[in-house]
């Protein structure tokens, strides 16, 4: 059999086939197109958040801004990534919200750009392809979000884009028989890092390997196939190393704090009833799609559309057919995390977020199939347009035809623009009758007004004891959220693990361990919970309340938190 690659290449001339092929954009200002979006939307993002922004941190960000304060290998639940990056941004742009937000805004225009280039490179040069590609991913409510909050998801999904169009190179150059060593480098550093940042990367290894089985009979014999894959394996292992490292050293808590996270028995959490039969609430199934589709909008319905589409015969674009391959990376790159999401909701509730990079792939494809899709509803318009008065009625928008992927691309633009705009305006959202009550703008403002009313506390603990107080607070956000909002931001404990919760990266720094030799013999300002609830946990000579309306008390003193036995968590 024949081992010869398909040719995936745009036919000659295909470019000038078909009405409406050389409009606007045209293969030559396509990809300035493409950049231009893209540069466009940072500088608005940029602008906003250096200028305008209303937001406080979020518990997230301040966890991980508390994080980059004390540089180390991992991080209890997270690797170092985005520590790290968070740091680099403090010591070149300083400590602000602003500050910490921007590689945010950065990581979300680099990934929109290299689905870009994927996109292109998968309908075999196609700029138009890649245009659609990068403006889809831009105006994806799910990816808008990750693009103003710097968590760990932004960085993540850009080391998933990149992880893909590493892989697509190394195809390529497979198939044409070149060695492809770069693009094996490429590949274990964009999992690498992506691990440093997200460990859920890993979910990605199982498609990329089922794309290499189905392409194989399209790759040309070349010598060094078993090095490559060792270089690959050998530059993640570097990347992961941090991590390892660290989790051998204190006695590998971050997998105690994964098994928890499912809830199964090993983790960090303890697991109700072994012996417990499995129960089912088909609630956490239909909230988590729902939500799925909430965050993608309208897209979701072409997204999946394309990628049937694609696995099932070559699709049309503007510069000719395109072949299955391009389709099966993007699917076969989306299928494990979506699939895997999914499934853990039949034995537990999920997070909304938990999936987006499942859609990373998806876009790339998306763009490839709607400037096909777009350039055949052009043509079905200019047919319309060239009968004669009355024209019959074809769709709902002036009589014009009207396809499902059209109707479905212009009403997701509208969506994400629509989702921007929310975002940005959620202040004055929060105000309307009925609705505004809906809006979490508690999670996005206020701490800095708590942060002072602790300041004032501390100051005053300070001047009746002659001690230096600290701050304790019944959760690890609200630590973090404290850390960063009291005025001279002194370190922040977290007592939640005493308190029946998970445990935090706080109870493994030095300076804010429960049990750390620093903190015995000082005051503590408390927050979140009541007199009883402190007294009980942790070892006070004495506990009184300061503001029981924000839940603020003051303990004398502080001598350890208490034994399991003498009241202490379980």
């Amino acid at each position: 059999m024949s081992r010869t690659a398909p040719d995936i290449r745009p036919r000659s001339g295909a470019v000038a086939d078909g009405p409406g092929t050389a409009a606007a954009l045209g293969q030559r200002r396509a990809w300035g197109w493409t950049v231009a979006l893209v540069l466009g939307l940072a500088v608005i993002k940029l602008a906003y958040l250096w200028l305008l922004s209303p937001y406080e941190l979020v518990g997230d960000e301040a966890q991980y801004w508390d994080w980059s304060r004390r540089p180390d290998l991992s991080y209890y639940s997270k690797g170092p990534g985005i520590a790290w990056l968070i740091g680099a941004a403090r010591l070149v742009l300083g400590d602000s919200e602003a500050a910490v937000r921007t590689p945010a805004v950065l990581a979300h225009a680099a990934t929109a750009l290299v689905l870009g280039g994927l996109a292109t490179r998968i309908a075999g040069g196609n700029r138009r392809a890649g245009f659609f590609a990068a403006a889809a991913f831009s105006m994806m409510p799910v990816f808008i979000a990750t693009s103003m909050l710097m968590t760990i998801d932004g960085p993540y999904v850009l080391c998933w884009a990149a992880a893909c169009l590493a892989a697509w190179s190394w195809y390529e150059r497979r198939r044409g028989g070149r060695p492809a060593w770069a693009a094996a480098a490429g590949l274990g550093l964009a999992l690498g890092v992506g691990f440093l940042i997200k460990y859920t990367i890993l979910l990605l290894i199982p498609g990329l390997v089922i794309f290499a089985v189905l392409v194989r009979r399209s790759l040309q014999a070349a010598p060094g196939r078993l090095g490559r894959l060792a270089l690959c394996a050998a530059v993640f292992g570097v990347c992961a190393a941090p991590v390892i490292v660290w989790n051998a050293r204190e006695g590998w808590p971050t997998v105690a704090h994964l098994l928890g996270h499912a809830g199964v028995k090993g983790g960090d959490v303890p697991v109700e009833g072994e012996g417990a039969r499995w129960s089912y609430n088909p609630l956490w199934t239909i909230e988590f799609v729902g939500a799925q589709v909430g965050l993608v909008g309208p897209l979701i319905v072409p997204l999946f559309w394309a990628a049937r589409r694609g696995i099932r015969r070559r699709a049309r674009a503007s510069a000719g057919w395109v072949g299955r391959e391009g389709a099966a990376l993007c699917v076969w790159a989306s299928a494990p995390i979506l699939l895997f999401y999914v499934g853990f909701t039949l034995v537990h509730s999920g997070e909304a977020n938990w999936p987006m990079s499942g859609f990373v792939g998806l876009t790339a494809w998306l763009g490839v199939v709607m400037d096909g899709e777009l350039v055949r509803y052009r043509a079905l318009v200019a047919g319309w347009l060239a009968l004669p008065p009355p024209r019959p009625r074809r769709g709902m928008f002036r009589g014009r035809p009207e396809t499902l992927a059209q109707v479905c691309w212009h009403w997701g633009i509208v969506y994400g623009l629509a989702a921007g705009l929310l975002f940005a305006c959620l202040p004055a959202a929060h105000r309307l009758p009925w609705v505004g009550g809906l809006v979490p703008i508690h999670r996005l403002m206020g701490q800095r007004e708590m942060g002072a009313v602790i300041g004032r506390h501390l100051e005053e603990a300070r001047r009746a004891t002659g001690a230096e107080p600290f701050v304790m607070t019944n959760a690890y956000f609200r630590t973090a959220l404290m850390a960063y909002y009291v005025p001279g931001r002194p370190p922040a404990v977290s007592g939640a693990s005493r308190m029946g919760q998970r445990r935090s990266s706080y109870d493994f720094f030095a300076d804010t361990r429960l049990d750390a030799p620093g903190l015995v013999g000082r005051p503590a300002v408390l927050l979140g919970t009541g007199v009883e609830g402190w007294r009980s946990r942790f070892i006070f000579d004495d506990v009184m309340e300061l503001d029981a309306e924000r839940k603020i008390c003051l303990g004398l003193n502080y001598r350890g938190p208490r034994p399991p036995s003498a009241g202490g968590a379980p």
